[in-house]
């Protein structure tokens, strides 16, 4: 379900929500019929435990590829 009216016209349901739509948009998500968010707020989401993770694959990915990011320059940098 989309919550806003400012999405139009739509044409293409798909298109529309990948080009057109951000989070805040989406009011309710259901994933193989289980709720994933409803009202705007997800459902039985360790945010905590999702943000660990995701720093962790990130760090990994970085490493094993030699990409070093420079946090104040408009790139990365290759150490090989």
């Amino acid at each position: 379900m989309i919550s806003t009216g400012l999405v139009f016209p739509v044409s293409n349901a798909i298109g529309t929500l990948v080009q057109a739509v951000d989070r805040s948009d989406v009011d309710t998500v259901m994933v193989a019929g289980q709720l994933r968010k409803k009202a705007g707020k997800l459902i039985n989401v360790d945010l905590v435990k999702l943000q660990t993770e995701v720093e962790a694959s990130r760090d990994y990915l970085l490493r094993v590829s030699g990409l070093l990011p420079d946090l104040f320059a408009t790139g990365v940098t290759y150490k090989g």
